[in-house]
């Protein structure tokens, strides 16, 4: 064998390496791409359920705020991928969801799938000490590993950060709201892990309505040092209630 033959041999193997790498490096861009799109479209659907389960300056949800929060959470998600509102579409959205939970003052609410009754909210579930309970990570890593034994007939175990480690300590500070997902993409499969997290809080109050009716923003004296008796995230949410702009401090 000639030397030429070695190089034209040694062509064909690198080229085959080069086309190899080329494909998984592709491959790899597009998981990164999807996965992309798909988180920014679940932050979408979070933060559409904060602005309908908190009103006013409450950090209550009220059992029409965890309604329209399910509706507009798969709505959201509908619309995004598929352009559609319909309610046959948007539920059928609900299978790509372990749970949805929506922290509030006095605990929280589950939105899951319980066996024999379909996708329900669960009743409100108390802090302890003022605390998420340690009962929430277990069986939320629960939930999570049920959904992927439903899907991939594996018993993979999944387990959550608990609060005061990184991204939960900043992701669930109530109120707020905190959703799973397993993407509706073919791209994922077991090995990848598809599942998204996304968390979103209620805006921090900025704006205090005193006893006069009028509204402030946070460095004015007289919030300071009037009664205050309402808090709201934004100025509108204050006018929507009637509050007066106060003219010294929002000019």
């Amino acid at each position: 064998m000639k030397l030429y033959h070695f190089a034209l041999f040694f062509v064909v193997i690198a080229s085959g390496f080069f086309v190899t790498a080329q494909t998984m490096l592709i491959s790899k861009m597009q998981k990164e791409s999807v996965r992309k799109m798909e988180y920014d479209c679940l932050v979408a659907a979070v933060n559409a359920v904060v602005e309908v389960a908190f009103s006013g300056a409450e950090s209550t949800v009220s059992e029409a705020g965890l309604a329209q929060a399910e509706e507009v959470f798969f709505q959201t998600l509908s619309v995004l991928h598929e352009g559609a509102t319909d309610k046959a579409t948007w539920e059928a959205w609900k299978s790509y969801i372990p749970c949805l939970i929506i922290f509030e003052g006095r605990g929280y609410y589950v939105y899951r799938f319980v066996t024999g009754k379909g996708y329900q909210w669960s009743e409100l579930q108390t802090y302890e000490n003022g605390q998420i309970p340690e009962h929430f990570f277990t069986e939320t890593e629960e939930l999570v590993q049920q959904y992927h034994c439903l899907q991939y007939r594996s018993d993979k175990t999944y387990r959550m950060e608990k609060a005061g480690k990184g991204i939960w300590e900043q992701s669930i500070i109530p109120p707020c709201v905190l959703a799973i997902y397993a993407p509706k993409m073919s791209l994922f499969t077991e090995e990848d892990d598809g599942f998204l997290y996304a968390a979103s809080g209620r805006v921090r109050e900025a704006y205090f309505v005193t006893e006069d009716n009028y509204c402030h923003l946070a460095f004015c004296e007289k919030s300071k040092t009037d009664k205050i008796v309402a808090r709201y995230a934004t100025q509108r949410e204050s006018a929507e209630d009637g509050a007066v702009p106060c003219e010294d401090c929002m000019k």
